[in-house]
């Protein structure tokens, strides 16, 4: 199935939106999973134990 594939050329706009997309994606799990989290102040997810967390599960 590799000859199916075809590879891609990110450009920075492509880069930004993906990022914007998997914010949204964490953000939408998160409050699934913990729904008071939607009433608070929105969660510091550049917070250093929050990103080691993130690192760990996606690796």
């Amino acid at each position: 199935m590799p000859h199916t594939l075809s590879s891609l050329e990110l450009t920075d706009e492509i880069t930004a939106e993906l990022t914007v997309l998997v914010g949204n994606r964490i953000r939408s799990l998160l409050i699934q999973f913990h729904p008071s989290l939607e009433t608070r102040p929105r969660p510091r997810l550049d917070h250093q134990a929050v990103t080691w967390l993130l690192e760990r599960r996606t690796g």
